[in-house]
């Protein structure tokens, strides 16, 4: 699956590729659903060395009994060398969401959630953050009882990530997830998972806290990409 995909970003985003026919769009479609799956696919088998146990160290202590010592992740683990690929996938990916009027994960019921559940839900959401994103203006626009959100385009392209940012902020928050878990995740290694695990809370408590889009950036780790390019695959998203 991570492999297909990566393909297909390689597809969409040539420069011979046509977005405006129907069966373009499809695609479009299917590289921005797959993005988040195919992100977890790749950690989950392409996290380690060819080589069986090949993030193991095997030692010897002064008795002459082996032991292993854990290793991280290879750097050229499939994340690592395309994680660029998965993160504009994931934003196409919010595009596409958004697109949809959709805001949770769509696991989410209403049927038998008790008070304690939604006071726990309550304590575990994202910082407020104020200031008029383009989910707010289609919560306000007459096509949100429709159930369809119209993507506004600010005036300004320097405003444009912030207008973005409540639709961009669960998919980049997923992308700091798994960028963390790519750090920790070791095929057959048991040990330290204790303290990897709380790394990774702790990443997750970090982008629930980030007061704006801006802080959520550097948490994430995405320094390399540009604003105009965030920009960019979340409108292909939401027109594909």
């Amino acid at each position: 699956l991570s492999a297909g995909f990566l393909v297909g970003v390689d597809v969409v985003d040539g420069p011979d590729f046509n977005r405006h026919e129907a069966r373009s769009k499809r695609l479009e479609r299917g590289v921005a659903d797959a993005a988040p799956m195919a992100a977890l696919c790749s950690i989950l088998f392409y996290n380690a060395d060819s080589k069986p146990y090949g993030n193991v160290k095997e030692t010897h202590d002064l008795s002459g009994s082996q032991q292993h010592e854990r290793k991280a992740p290879p750097p050229t683990r499939q994340w690592e060398l395309y994680k660029s690929k998965f993160l504009v996938g994931l934003i196409r990916c919010a595009g596409h969401r958004h697109s949809l009027g959709l805001t949770d994960s769509g696991c989410v019921t209403s049927r038998g959630i008790s008070t304690v559940r939604k006071n726990v839900e309550k304590s575990r959401s994202f910082a407020d953050w104020s200031g008029g994103s383009c989910d707010d203006a289609a919560a306000d626009s007459p096509s949100s009882s429709t159930g369809t959100a119209q993507t506004k385009v600010p005036s300004r392209r320097t405003s444009m990530i912030d207008e973005y940012s409540g639709a961009l902020r669960p998919m980049l928050t997923l992308y700091a997830v798994f960028n963390q878990l790519s750090k920790e995740f070791v095929l057959g290694e048991d040990d330290g998972t204790e303290e990897s695990s709380e790394r990774l809370a702790a990443k997750l408590e970090s982008c629930y806290k980030a007061e704006d889009i801006h802080e959520l950036l550097e948490i994430a780790e995405i320094n390399d990409v540009g604003h105009d390019v965030i920009c960019k695959y979340f409108e292909k998203g939401a027109t594909s």
